[in-house]
């Protein structure tokens, strides 16, 4: 669905792991960019996964999690195989972590 109306066709799948569910997707706009966005659920708290073309393009090489306070938020944030993604939500910043991490194997 997200290829021609995003920068890329992202990962946007299930998560193996208790308590994550897969919502929703659609776009969004971060910054300047449109991004490709997913929606997932903890327990009763959202996730929303964004996801973009990374400026220097398919490698194959990413970068590995970072979590840090935005505004009072967890914010996720990592890159893989040419695709740059950051979540939020206002779970517990353990818990994002974990979902990152999940979100970031292959």
């Amino acid at each position: 669905w997200f290829a021609g109306r995003s920068e890329c066709a992202p990962w946007g799948g299930d998560l193996p792991g208790d308590g994550v569910a897969r919502g929703g997707g659609g776009r969004a706009r971060v910054g300047d960019r449109q991004t490709a966005a997913v929606v997932y659920r903890i327990r009763n708290h959202y996730v929303n996964l964004f996801m973009w073309a990374a400026p220097s393009g398919p490698t194959g090489e990413g970068d590995s999690v970072k979590v840090i306070q935005a505004r009072g938020f967890p914010l996720a944030t990592w890159s893989a195989a040419g695709v740059r993604y950051a979540a939020i939500s206002d779970v517990q910043q353990s818990d994002l972590e974990r979902f990152a991490r999940l979100a970031s194997e292959p």
